[in-house]
């Protein structure tokens, strides 16, 4: 996984998880969600031109760092 396309910080007493390129975001990593384990999502981009497959490839690339890079 391309560690450049994400970084991880911490925001408010939150775990927080940025997406560096397109399509950009930022989440709140909860991991004890029922629904997800990214939550309070906020896209950095012009929701009108965002891709939805590029959006939904993001967020599995979000997922996959988050595997390589958080100890639990």
């Amino acid at each position: 996984m391309d560690s450049q396309k994400f970084r991880i910080y911490t925001a408010e007493n939150k775990q927080m998880i940025e997406r560096l390129i397109y399509p950009k975001f930022t989440a709140e990593i909860t991991f004890n969600s029922q629904i997800s384990d990214l939550e309070n999502i906020q896209v950095d981009e012009d929701v009108d031109v965002v891709n939805f497959m590029d959006m939904a490839t993001a967020m599995r690339e979000a997922g996959e760092f988050l595997l390589e890079n958080i100890k639990g």
